[in-house]
């Protein structure tokens, strides 16, 4: 089924209209072409409205970009996927000879490192390469290579360095010459603020229930193969995309070469995502499963997303359907952008919205959903990760409570509350989707906050 353009300005201005975003936008790419619609301002207080021409922060994005190009070298024979990660940076000590990190596992997020935390201020705006190898260094891995999920950042600042190393320049110059630049594309690498489309940043003050402008600072230079300040606009990222769509192509008419190689690398899971309970409909949506490069979610569709304090956007292909989107909006409410993604592929798909509104409510699950069958003092303990650093689990009132974060000025509550009838449900402000597994090789238990796995130290 195809979509016009009159029907996605729709379901973009029902968006912007029942979440209170400033501002959203969405592009559609199919074999009949390439529609737009935008909705809202820029800004607060701004009167821009939201364009084409508007430039959302790449944020997380960047990943799925600097994997394309991994992926490109895989594919060229200049990089090979199942090389340990020490053949290439050295200075990073193997915690196991017999198990060591490798490239995939970078790829799909199963390094089982236990990276930097990027919550910390000396880590977001003052790290160098010395540093970040001596944290890696003293921090036991989290997990064996390869057995859990977990996002973390400091993944591509490796997977950049390496690129970089084989390259011979930073593997930023990769991304932007060899796959944004091929694809029409151009980066905003400045900071300012003229009348460059910008897209402002909002948070939702929930005194007022409205929302606010905030200014989150940049990440640091360091961190750019991860998390860069970079701008794009959602027709940019929808380019790329369909460059990607490209490569079924190619394997439909049995073409060999890289674009057959890159689209199976693209499109075989690597590893599966444990299952999660949410709080409701404030919930994210997460893949599946993930290959080496970006999610698979329900129905065969990909992708990957982007998100920074006040802002979010997400990128999908279809490749059944030959179909690629980019979503944007101007506050950090990943629940709104995934209800616009559901939205405008189940139209395309002819089949119906999975999600069911904006409102909270509230979802009631029974304890061996929510727990992977251990017991509230079995799961109650320290969790460490790289995200926010570590979880105090607890017990209460027949639930549990979660604390993450390591100051307890900046921590945040998720609690496990008991309802009638023996169910329970996930309340708090902090990551909306939460699930408890064993680990694989020790038995133990896995917290799952959001995308972020800690590993269990002692009770």
């Amino acid at each position: 089924m195809s979509m016009t353009a009159t029907e996605l300005q729709q379901l973009v201005e029902e968006l912007v209209h029942e979440s209170g975003v400033p501002g959203a936008g969405a592009v559609l790419a199919t074999d009949n072409g390439v529609i737009g619609a935008f909705a809202g301002v820029e800004h607060i207080g701004n009167e821009t409205r939201i364009s084409e021409r508007s430039r959302f922060e790449v944020s997380c994005l960047m990943k799925f970009y600097m994997s394309l190009i991994a992926i490109k070298f895989i594919c060229e024979g200049r990089l090979d996927a199942e090389a340990a990660i020490e053949e290439f940076v050295p200075e990073l000590e193997s915690q196991d000879a017999q198990r060591p990190i490798r490239v995939r596992h970078l790829l799909s997020h199963t390094s089982g490192l236990r990276g930097v935390d990027i919550s910390a201020a000396k880590a977001r705006w003052g790290l160098r390469w010395p540093e970040f190898i001596a944290a890696l260094n003293h921090s036991p891995p989290s997990f064996v290579p390869g057995v859990v999920f977990s996002y973390e950042h400091s993944e591509h600042v490796i997977l950049g360095a390496i690129l970089e190393r084989i390259k011979g320049r930073p593997a930023f110059e990769a991304v932007r010459d060899e796959l944004l630049a091929e694809a029409g594309v151009t980066l905003d690498e400045g900071r300012e603020r003229g009348n460059d489309h910008r897209v402002g940043q909002h948070r939702l003050d929930l005194a007022t229930r409205k929302y606010t402008g905030v200014v989150a600072p940049p990440f640091g230079q360091f961190w750019r193969d991860s998390l860069p300040d970079l701008t794009m606009t959602l027709t940019d990222h929808v380019m790329v995309a369909r460059r990607l769509l490209k490569w079924s192509t190619d394997v439909q008419r049995g073409q060999s070469g890289a674009t057959s190689s890159a689209h199976s690398l693209i499109s075989t899971p690597a590893i599966r995502l444990p299952s999660c309970i949410s709080s409701g409909s404030h919930e994210e949506v997460f893949p599946k499963a993930f290959s080496l490069g970006c999610g698979i979610y329900e129905s065969g569709v990909y992708g990957h997303n982007g998100s920074m304090p006040g802002q979010t956007c997400a990128v999908r292909l279809d490749w059944d359907r030959r179909s690629a989107l980019a979503v944007g909006l101007n506050a950090w409410v990943p629940h709104a952008r995934d209800r616009l993604i559901d939205a405008i592929l189940s139209r395309i798909a002819s089949r119906r919205t999975r999600t069911t509104g904006l409102g909270r409510r509230t979802r009631l699950f029974d304890w061996r959903s929510l727990s992977g069958g251990f017991s509230v003092p079995e799961l109650c303990g320290h969790y460490v990760g790289g995200y926010l650093s570590r979880v105090e689990v607890s017990a209460r009132k027949g639930g549990l409570r979660m604390s993450f974060g390591a100051n307890p000025a900046l921590r945040t509550v998720v609690d496990i509350r008991h309802h009638a009838g023996g169910y329970f449900a996930v309340e708090g402000r902090g990551p909306t989707s939460i699930g408890f597994f064993a680990n694989p090789t020790s038995g133990e238990p896995v917290l799952m906050g959001g995308a972020h796995a800690y590993r269990k130290l002692y009770g």
